[in-house]
């Protein structure tokens, strides 16, 4: 299992995903809690870039990283 996501995340590596949500729903030092397409997923905030544009939240994530948590 490991040896998959490590292949995946060379496979993916520098590709991003950027994706709207409403809200982020909690935050800690180290994390955030988000909810997209009715699903809830933490991601470490060293790995996302958050981006406000009037009023949106945008997400830019690694596409390894998204694929795992709504996969």
């Amino acid at each position: 299992m490991k040896d998959r996501l490590d292949l995946e995340k060379i496979l993916n590596f520098g590709r991003k995903i950027e994706f709207e949500v409403n809200e982020i729903h909690h935050e800690t030092p180290t994390g955030i809690l988000i909810e997209w397409n009715r699903q809830n997923a933490w991601f470490p905030k060293d790995k996302v870039k958050i981006l406000s544009e009037n009023g949106t939240i945008k997400l830019r994530v690694p596409k390894w990283l998204f694929e795992r948590k709504f996969s």
